[in-house]
């Protein structure tokens, strides 16, 4: 990479000030520290969070034209939600954008973004939800998830989502099933090749309503690198709108999104989901932010 390459740990998703959220690398000068893929992936398995987020152009007009490229440790990614998140708030206590609106260009396309008051939103591209899982699927999922077919919920069949990534949603009927759930990495990971999905989205609603204050979920993309994230923007956000979609939850509301509950610190995140008033509006997603590494060097 030609010397060291700066970087910053900021965690997307935080509970708070100093707690939780999803640790994300942020090199704001991607271009010139690292202006290849190869790189890039050589960055982002050195610095082994679950993705690294590189700044390679902010234009200076009014609105602010911000584009990013994600990386985890095995491959490119299209977006990224909590990375997005901790990068914007990153940019914004350097000067770089200021609050209010402004466009991110990203692989998957342009979307805009919402920085001020602690916290940063960005829209996802609209929703695509599949047609629920045929049977022989839905007895691999359980099997790669150690659960049975009725701890399912009957108002949402497990079937693919997207707002920017491809993911398994499935939603369960209490949370002591998330909770316990004996996942084997290896069939989710086989099980995400054949499907062409980035992993599995795991969720709980007891008598089809929301828990406490909020949605409990897991995340697992094995074939990502990543067997268990803390927090996931993009994934949640299929979810909610997939969720929308089948009737479980309604357009035009707010959700709260719990995760990263069983993993270790700096676990768990809150993500929150803001519906739009129908499918074709779509949602966003965001949250608050924290600075831990404000500037590293490797």
């Amino acid at each position: 990479m030609g010397g060291a390459t700066k970087f910053s740990r900021v965690d997307g998703f935080s509970v708070g000030a100093d707690t939780g959220g999803n640790p994300a690398g942020v090199v704001l000068s991607g271009l010139s520290s690292c202006p290849t893929p190869e790189a890039r992936l050589s960055m982002a398995k050195a610095l082994n969070y679950s993705e690294t987020v590189f700044v390679d152009e902010i234009t200076p007009a009014s609105p602010r034209r911000v584009t990013l490229r994600y990386y985890t440790p095995t491959e490119e990614v299209d977006v990224c939600g909590h990375a997005t998140v901790a990068c914007l708030g990153l940019l914004l206590e350097r000067g770089l954008i200021e609050e209010g609106e402004g466009v991110l260009n990203l692989l998957c396309g342009d979307c805009r973004y919402k920085v001020g008051g602690g916290s940063c939103f960005m829209q996802q591209i609209p929703v695509v939800v599949d047609e629920p899982l045929g049977g022989d699927v839905v007895a691999k999922l359980c099997k790669a998830l150690g659960i049975g077919v009725e701890e399912l919920s009957e108002s949402f069949s497990p079937r693919v989502a997207s707002t920017g990534l491809r993911d398994i949603c499935v939603l369960l009927t209490t949370t002591s099933a998330l909770r316990g759930l004996k996942v084997d990495f290896s069939a989710v990971k086989a099980l995400s090749e054949e499907m062409d999905v980035v992993g599995v989205h795991v969720g709980a609603m007891e008598a089809g309503k929301m828990i406490d204050d909020g949605i409990p979920v897991r995340n697992f993309a094995p074939k990502c690198g990543i067997d268990e994230e803390s927090a996931t923007g993009t994934s949640n956000c299929a979810m909610a709108c997939a969720l929308a979609v089948e009737g479980v939850l309604t357009w035009g509301e707010e959700y709260t999104f719990l995760q990263g509950e069983k993993m270790a610190e700096p676990s768990p995140s809150r993500i929150t989901v803001r519906m739009g008033k129908d499918r074709d509006e779509g949602a966003w997603v965001g949250g608050n932010y924290r600075v831990v590494i404000d500037e590293g060097e490797l």
